[in-house]
Parts: C-alpha cells; structure tokens; sequence
C-alpha cells in the first residue's frame, strides 16, 4: 500500500510539473526585436526591451556610434509594430559644462520594406553627444542610444 501510494504520488508531481512548465512556456509571448542601424555602415543592433516601462538606465543601453557628422539612422520592424511608427529622441547636447535635453517626437510611416529611416546630425560643437530613442507598442518599450562623438 505505502508502494503504491508513493508511486501515484510520484506521478501525479511529475503531471503537474509537466502541465505547469507547459503552461508557462504557453504564456510566454514572443517579442520581435526592431534592428536598428546607420546607413551606410555594417553595425546594427536590438533595442533593449522593457516589457512595463523603461528603468533608465542608460549605460546598460544597445548603441550605435556615428563615424560621421551626419548620417540616416535606420530601423527595420517586424509585424508587430503598425504602419506608422512614434519615434521619441531625448538628444543630450552640451554648451561648456551645461547639458540640455531636447526632446522631440517624430512620426514616420514604414516604407514597402518594413524601415523607417531619420536623418540625424551632431546638433552642438563642445563634447560628444547622444540621443537616446524610444520605440513603443502594445508590447512594451523598446530603447537604445546613438552617440555622436566630437571627433569622427
């Protein structure tokens, strides 16, 4: 009697861990990543995903380098984002010691390949500078950086 009780026992943790690693996997929702890169260059990368909001913090962000004074930043989508597109830019420039954020919104609509391509340029002449851009869907919120560095 004892055998077969733990037996069943032993069957039955090993269903219900089965169904439970099932139905977590079930639950898991896939998320398709932007590609971001600049025009002209081989360096790409994925935005971080932040599934309930954006933490703030920058240092730990995917980033691209511009190796010149101005390039196209572009940004390739699944079909998880619309035809039209919310880019947000926080773009961190420099008067001597003084840094200013600027922030801007742009709304750009997917060409016939799924991209959007900005225009981007340094905007000061004192230090480096970096934007850093926000993509949002019903997903959550996708977040990465650009430096535009004084010297190129």
């Amino acid at each position: 009697m004892k055998k077969e009780t733990f037996l069943i026992s032993t069957i039955l943790v090993i269903v219900l861990l089965f169904t439970g690693c099932s139905y977590l996997k079930m639950e898991q929702k896939a998320v398709d990543l932007p590609i971001v890169s600049i025009k002209d260059t081989d360096d790409e990368i994925s935005p971080a995903f932040y599934e309930k909001g954006f933490d703030f913090k920058y240092d730990v962000l995917p980033q691209l380098v511009l190796t010149d004074s101005n390039s196209e930043l572009q940004i390739s989508f699944a079909d998880n984002f619309g035809n039209s597109i919310q880019l947000a830019e926080d773009y961190y420039t420099y008067r001597g010691d003084t840094g200013v954020c600027k922030r801007l919104s742009y709304h750009l609509k997917k060409d016939e390949n799924g991209r959007i391509s900005l225009p981007i340029t340094r905007r000061g002449s004192d230090r480096d500078e970096e934007g850093i851009y926000y993509l949002k869907n019903k997903q959550g919120t996708f977040v990465f950086k650009v430096i535009l560095p004084l010297k190129v």
